[in-house]
């Protein structure tokens, strides 16, 4: 971490016009929380997204409240290739709060978001001051600590975190994180109370483990603080220094055991063939000039930076990346004696960065925003620093160096609030990935099936058509290719079975596709053919609820009323809020003779669908329902 600009304090350190301490005032950490808010505002407008929002919160409801088999499923699953129990507690607060609507999901992220700026404006005030060069009661310095916070805070690369509700994971362990590193600072000052900020900032760190496992790193970050600027790690101390961190350690390897496992189980690591050996070492070698050309230059924002089977480490970019990474290393061990925080800032950087960088691939991305929240930290030290020692000069003053910070700060803030608003729904973010990488296979798949979910079938076909020219291995892109024929004003059957087809030859595990085209054989006639893909999927799937859905119906063709019933009421224990499998369980109860069943089933899916269901649907539920209660009543 950065702290100063000067390697010892001098008697002209303390400023005229600031010749006695003064009490941090609250107008500034209340206005880097109001810039930092203001910033991505747009993205309060949002909705939940086709990318992870979907499989995190939408296609499930395992997480949805705050009971006891919520928060026990919060605390053993590995849903999504990720182990995070508090993000979950969090998702189950807002659903408790305010169900499901987007708005305040996106109000808690970007609460948590201006809480950190303030946050880390409190360590770089504790890191300037131990540096020895910069006291935290000079205004000057507390101007350059707010100018650092907005720096991290309104910076467009934190868009990703912030206007993401599944990243909640970033700013949620980013808090616990800043938490744990002001009771670090507090603990080494070694005054009075000592052990409580131990402690604090041990609690800290594993809650910000159990928002996410990506701040493993802290062990070594406060290492290199002990180095530089805390100066710890001198002779006679070093035995001590290093035992104090283990519990640190030990918590971060259990950490790191839980983050590998969940990425093994649902094959987050192998998800790119072949990219092994040099390939990930030049990657991670560009990732890390990536995240600090774009702290200087954001100008890249660009929502996917896909990883293609095809990746040549021998590229120029890839190739300049990783040679402007070495040459920065080299350069700054040559210097560190003359300015030993910068060395200590770009080492925190890389040691940060270093998890998600490509060694160990997580994911369809060669680099991503989000893995710059935590790691860009150190640069927001350095800026600060730069700033202070600025308005340190004599005869600078202060006016020059704010006006010249203000403007960089709202120039990063209109990239931010800009760039938030592609972020407002999932078309718009992926015409944004697109319009920066037309051949991003991944793109036309995600906007194909955003179009989907939007009843465009046509718009989705074309995508979906372009996905599947540039990469033909993705089954999920068959599937969805599959039910925009079927589902469009002109179903095309065939073609959406052979897509089907072409998805289990893929991917035979897919009850997706085995429950698709039982859907496409019923339409056929195919009761038989139906019934055996539906097996297939649940047998795959036993939570599958569209698929005993669809079973049920075929049982109905077949008369057999009690499995039909059966199948129904599977539905609807695994979707409770679906009115289409009360509907249709009260038309089987009202043909097997059960009529008190069967009004209770149509009053449940009147009560289920209210006036967001189908209006067709619902008229026939409420005319069924007056006849049940007339053939009762007689």
């Amino acid at each position: 971490m950065a702290a100063d600009a000067m390697d010892s304090p001098t008697t002209s350190d303390v400023r005229p016009e600031d010749p006695l301490p003064r009490p941090i005032p609250l107008g500034i950490p209340a206005g880097i929380f109001l810039a930092s808010f203001l910033a991505f505002l747009p993205a309060l407008g949002g909705g939940f997204l086709n990318w992870d929002d979907n499989l995190t919160l939408l296609n499930h409801d395992a997480w949805r409240g705050l009971g006891w088999g919520q928060i026990s499923w919060m605390f053993t699953t590995f849903h999504a290739g990720h182990y995070h129990p508090l993000t979950w507690l969090t998702f189950g607060l807002d659903f408790t709060l305010w169900g499901m609507n987007p708005v305040g999901y996106h109000l808690v992220n970007l609460l948590l978001h201006a809480a950190n700026a303030v946050l880390i404006y409190r360590v770089i005030l504790g890191l300037l001051d131990r540096g020895g060069r910069f006291a935290p009661s000079d205004l000057s310095t507390r101007l350059a600590a707010a100018a650092g916070a907005l720096f991290f805070a309104v910076h467009p690369l934190r868009v990703e975190s912030v206007a993401w509700v599944t990243e909640r994971r970033d700013v949620l362990s980013g808090f616990f994180i800043l938490i744990s590193v002001m009771a670090w600072l507090k603990w080494t000052a070694e005054g009075e109370g000592r052990g409580r900020w131990y402690a604090i900032a041990l609690v800290a760190f594993a809650l910000s483990l159990l928002s996410k496992a990506w701040g493993m790193t802290l062990p070594v970050v406060l290492l290199v603080m002990d180095f530089y600027p805390l100066r710890r790690f001198v002779a006679g101390r070093r035995g001590s220094v290093l035992l104090e961190k283990l519990p640190f350690l030990a918590l971060a390897v259990v950490a790191a055991i839980l983050a590998f496992n969940a990425q093994k189980q649902v094959g987050a690591m192998d998800i790119v063939e072949g990219h092994t050996g040099i390939k990930r070492v030049v990657q991670s070698g560009y990732g890390l000039g990536f995240y600090f050309t774009q702290t200087l230059l954001p100008f890249s924002q660009n929502p996917l930076h896909l990883l293609r089977s095809t990746f040549n480490p021998f590229e120029p970019r890839y190739l300049a990346g990783a040679a402007a990474a070495i040459a920065v290393t080299i350069f700054l061990v040559a210097i560190r004696k003359r300015r030993p925080e910068l060395l200590a800032a770009w080492v925190a950087y890389a040691v940060i960065v270093g998890p998600v960088l490509g060694l160990t691939q997580a994911g369809p991305q060669v680099v991503a925003d989000r893995y710059s929240y935590l790691s860009c930290l150190p640069f927001a030290v350095l800026a600060a620093a730069g700033l202070a020692a600025w308005m340190a000069r004599p005869g600078t003053g202060r006016r020059l160096p704010c006006v010249a910070a203000g403007m960089v700060l709202l120039l990063f803030g209109a990239q931010s609030w800009g760039y938030a608003r592609v972020w407002r729904d999932s078309v718009s973010l992926w015409n944004r990935a697109l319009a920066c990488d037309p051949e991003n296979a991944l793109a036309w798949y995600n906007r194909g099936q955003a179009k989907l979910d939007l009843g465009d079938t046509e718009g989705a076909l074309a995508d979906l058509d372009e996905a599947i020219r540039l990469n033909a291995k993705n089954a999920s892109a068959f599937i969805n290719r599959g039910i925009a024929r079927f589902a469009g004003p002109h179903p095309d059957y065939d073609g959406a079975r052979a897509d089907f087809d072409a998805a289990l030859a893929l991917n035979p595990k897919s009850a997706e596709a085995y429950a698709n085209r039982g859907v496409v054989r019923l339409k056929r006639n195919d009761v038989e053919g139906g019934m055996a893909d539906f097996d297939a999927a649940i047998r795959l799937n036993s939570r599958h609820h569209q698929a005993y859905l669809n079973r049920g119906l075929a049982r109905l063709q077949r008369r057999d009323l009690a499995g039909a019933k059966a199948d129904f009421s599977e539905t609807i224990r695994l979707k409770p809020d679906n009115p289409s499998a009360w509907y249709i369980r009260g038309q089987t109860r009202e043909q097997e003779g059960d009529l008190d069943g069967a009004i209770a089933d149509y009053v449940q899916a009147l009560n289920v669908g209210g006036t967001a269901w189908d209006a067709r649907e619902r008229r026939r539920a409420e005319e069924l329902l007056d006849a049940a209660r007339q053939k009762r009543g007689k």
